[in-house]
């Protein structure tokens, strides 16, 4: 058997939440021959990396509360009731990524074995955007008001994050211990077979943090309703 080369492939799978929920329609099928091939099994050992960014905090100031409404309703990511006002907005986006490096073998001709020796994955925040409206100067019991709820949809979504990280790290341990050499007709192929694998694996565990991220944020907006905010300042 021909080994290609330790470091040949390396793909990149980028989710966001989107991404998540439809990652199984990644996988890619084997075909019959490549099913029926048995592939030699690796003793070597598998390389785990896990990093994580909390991302940094933007403040938007440049909206008003009818502009804030206005992008929200754009957004089509939150509802409000009949006559309610949205008076601030935190705006985040996150990514979960995954990096596999292989080590190919060729078995036979249009036949490559697979199997990973490095896998990388990151979570992080790539937005946290504030948007504060510039209705209310800073310093202001409502601009105070909307400033401290806004930032506490950053905290909780960090905590959130935080309390996933050690999760979603067993989980790829586990996987990875029990990850098998795939059969493919192309090299490329092969290796993203380990990458699908691998995704589809975390799926569940990716889907739990998605749950926990908007359960917190809910409980936040829950917490702090039209009627608690309002009693806050004397004028709105």
């Amino acid at each position: 058997m021909e080994i290609i080369a330790e470091t040949i492939v390396r793909r990149t799978i980028r989710l966001s939440l989107v991404a998540a929920l439809s990652s199984a329609g990644f996988m890619l099928t084997a075909k019959p021959a490549e099913a029926a091939v048995k592939c030699p099994a690796y003793d070597g050992s598998v390389q785990i990396f896990v990093k994580s960014d909390m991302g940094n905090v933007t403040y938007n100031r440049k909206l008003d509360i009818k502009a804030i409404n206005r992008f929200a309703a754009k957004s089509g990511k939150i509802s409000t009731a009949k006559g309610t006002r949205i008076l601030g907005l935190t705006n985040y986006a996150h990514q979960i990524r995954y990096d596999t490096q292989t080590r190919v073998q060729k078995i036979r001709r249009n036949i490559y074995c697979a199997v990973a020796t490095t896998v990388r994955l990151w979570v992080g925040f790539t937005e946290l955007t504030v948007y504060l409206p510039r209705d209310y100067h800073p310093g202001s019991c409502q601009y105070k008001v909307i400033y401290h709820h806004e930032n506490r949809h950053v905290a909780v979504s960090r905590q959130a994050m935080q309390r996933h990280l050690p999760k979603m790290r067993q989980r790829l341990n586990q996987l990875v211990r029990h990850l098998k050499p795939v059969a493919a007709s192309s090299p490329k192929i092969a290796s993203d077979r380990v990458l699908a694998n691998l995704t589809k694996g975390m799926k569940s565990t990716n889907a739990a943090f998605e749950r926990d991220l908007r359960r917190v944020n809910r409980k936040v907006d829950l917490d702090e309703n039209g009627v608690v905010v309002r009693k806050k300042c004397k004028r709105w």
